[in-house]
């Protein structure tokens, strides 16, 4: 299998654009835009013009974020 043939992890795959992350996140594309201006948001990948989030980096960001009461 060539490199080009091959896929990465589901993931890994950068498939979500800053409206699907704030769907997900129950905050507005604004927040997303803003976090990401300030780089503390979910880590993103740039593709040319376009932002796209991959779901492990939703994933870790929401993780980061939880609480955990023992």
């Amino acid at each position: 299998m060539s490199s080009e043939e091959r896929e990465f992890p589901r993931e890994m795959q950068p498939r979500y654009d800053e409206v699907d992350v704030a769907r997900i996140l129950r905050v507005s594309v604004r927040t997303v835009q803003a976090w990401r201006l300030r780089r503390t948001g979910p880590s993103f990948v740039r593709i040319g013009t376009h932002v796209r989030y991959t779901e492990r980096a939703l994933l870790d960001y929401i993780e980061a974020r939880t609480e955990k009461h023992e």
